[in-house]
């Protein structure tokens, strides 16, 4: 049986415009894939490798005093990483609370975290419209779909879906912006230096358990 996530993807996919609009499942070339195994709290699937990314360019007219994504707290290894992990970085980031950033305020400096992370927890954990919808305040999968397209569209990622508030001359003529670009390849390299280090704790936890099992007589 088609499961809901196959058939919205299947509805994404019929209203695709040819080389041009957003696959929401689309990895950045630059980054190693991050994805959820089968099992709701398990390790990255891929095994440790050094990660390749392009060095990010830095962002011009920002505060001096603005908060570092690398200064945000980190989850612990011993578990996976979440969706709450990721509205922490964000949040932090932009000098407000988790609380505040799941507001629902309407204002600009509350709606952009909002939605970057919305399309990180999408794009980079791999988790559905409606399991990022619940953790987001109970808010509606298609405010999580709106803002993953959005994000996407904005940082240049146009290979699928154009976002349904705008018509395609204005998705088209859209300029990238390139400072929220940089900021959303700066949070992607943070997430997965946190799955790196979950994956480390797991493979070491591994061993450390099969050095303790007894030696059969």
């Amino acid at each position: 049986m088609t499961s809901a996530r196959q058939k919205f993807r299947n509805a994404i996919a019929a209203k695709a415009v040819p080389d041009e609009g957003i696959n929401l499942r689309r990895q950045d070339p630059r980054f190693t894939p991050v994805v959820r195994s089968a099992a709701r709290h398990t390790a990255v699937s891929e095994p440790p490798k050094t990660l390749e990314c392009k060095t990010t360019p830095a962002v011009t007219g920002t505060a001096a005093s603005e908060p570092s994504v690398s200064q945000s707290p980190e989850p612990p290894a011993s578990r996976s990483v979440e969706i709450e992990d990721i509205q922490e970085l964000v949040a932090h980031k932009h000098g407000m609370d988790r609380d505040r950033l799941l507001s629902g305020g309407r204002k600009e400096e509350f709606v952009r975290p909002r939605q970057t992370a919305m399309y990180l927890a999408f794009s980079v954990l791999g988790e559905g419209l409606s399991e990022v919808a619940r953790r987001f305040a109970n808010c509606d999968h298609t405010t999580v779909r709106h803002a993953v397209l959005l994000v996407a569209w904005k940082i240049g990622e146009r290979t699928g879906p154009i976002p349904v508030h705008l018509t395609r001359e204005q998705a088209m003529a859209m300029p990238v912006d390139h400072v929220l670009q940089a900021e959303v390849d700066r949070y992607k390299v943070q997430i997965v230096k946190w799955c790196r280090a979950r994956e480390s704790y797991q493979i070491a936890a591994k061993q450390a358990g099969a050095a303790e099992k007894p030696t059969p007589a």
